[in-house]
């Protein structure tokens, strides 16, 4: 804690000027929000998007013509949305809503933060590999300096040994990481221009992060979002990236991956897009799930989530009306193969009010019928 100097008192043992009371320090403040930064806050939690994919007829949904199904419509809904509007002009989702990731060391403006989705297992083509390696290169990576190591081949990081272990010469893009001390600390000027505790708490070994990196022998192939510790792109966001998805060949090796528990990256992402019964041995499901959020400035007042879900979402032709369509359009396309299930924070009120309805207009039917009949069978 600290004192708190407003409230200094008039007596006192020490001349009346010193404060009593201590007040709790914030040791670690946080930057000011960039521009949709942080999820945007409704009805006091953030506003998520939930998409869940259903193979009917039990299909299975990493079929080709079943996951382009797919890519078309998160495509749109993920980009115009089908032509939804704010405030009567069109509001694209990637332009107005996404939330936003930036690059690290770099000035340039931030980009849709890639969404979860069952898609980015499968949108690793040479497309999508020299997209990724674009963000990358622009500084939408967890690691940029690392990242130099990465290839369009599936092969062993070349800082590793095939046993395991490290290279005793590092690659010369990591020049500076091998200069530098086995153990960093770093430290930043305080709030009020001291040094603060939290800003020398953070250190980095490089040996200790080269060993454990190596252990797990990993493929440096550029990969989609959050399967690999280097070789992705926070910015990756396949509506724009990519126009088709892995097939033959390329789309067994990425089956494998994924059901491999050695590869933490690919096994943990198909835990959270696939269900936990995924069947590894015929590699197949009948269901998929994709979530993402609306991107919002810090506010916690709900200001923005409340303008977000009555002006955007619930317009005459808004967001919730337009994904309604789409959801039609894309199911009908499928030729009734493919079921699309959404759970939304800002739909939840609009999902209601159309249930409401429907059974109000079926209890009126129901009440008239009955009249009727009656009416009928007494005359």
């Amino acid at each position: 804690c600290k004192w708190d100097a407003s409230q200094a008192s008039g007596g006192g043992s020490r001349g009346g000027s010193e404060p009593k009371n201590c007040k709790d320090k914030e040791l670690c403040p946080a930057p000011p929000p960039r521009d949709r930064e942080y999820p945007l806050i409704y009805d006091g939690g953030p506003m998520w998007v939930g998409l869940i994919y259903e193979a009917e007829d039990g299909g299975n949904i990493l079929d080709d013509e079943i996951l382009e199904q797919i890519r078309k419509f998160e495509k749109s809904l993920l980009t115009d949305v089908n032509g939804a509007t704010f405030r009567g002009k069109p509001s694209p989702w990637d332009e107005d809503w996404c939330r936003l990731t930036y690059p690290m060391g770099s000035q340039l403006p931030g980009r849709c933060a890639a969404p979860d989705s069952v898609l980015n297992l499968f949108a690793m083509t040479a497309e999508g590999r020299a997209a990724t390696k674009a963000q990358v290169a622009d500084g939408f990576a967890p690691n940029r300096a690392l990242a130099c190591m990465c290839t369009d081949e599936d092969e062993l990081c070349s800082i590793c040994t095939s046993d395991g272990g490290v290279k005793a010469e590092l690659p010369p893009c990591m020049a500076a990481l091998a200069a530098a001390p086995a153990a960093t600390t770093t430290s930043t000027p305080g709030v009020n221009g001291t040094l603060d505790i939290c800003s020398s708490a953070q250190s980095f070994s490089t040996t200790a992060f080269f060993t454990s990196f190596c252990a797990t022998k990993p493929s440096c192939q550029w990969g989609p979002p959050k399967t690999s510790k280097v070789c992705y792109a926070s910015s990756f966001y396949h509506p724009n990236h990519i126009s088709g998805l892995v097939k033959g060949a390329e789309k067994e090796l990425v089956l494998n991956k994924m059901c491999d528990e050695t590869n933490e990256g690919w096994w943990q992402v198909r835990m959270s897009q696939l269900p936990l019964s995924f069947d590894c041995t015929s590699k197949s499901t009948s269901f998929a799930r994709t979530s993402f959020f609306a991107g919002g400035s810090g506010d916690t007042t709900g200001a923005e989530g409340t303008t977000f879900e009555q002006e955007y979402v619930s317009g005459t032709s808004g967001w919730y009306v337009r994904e309604t369509m789409l959801e039609r359009d894309i199911e009908q396309a499928s030729e009734g193969k493919l079921r699309v299930i959404l759970f939304s924070a800002a739909t939840l009120r609009s999902q209601f009010l159309n249930i409401l309805l429907i059974d109000g207009l079926l209890s009126v039917v129901s009440l008239m019928s009955v009249w009727a009949y009656m009416w009928w069978s007494l005359e």
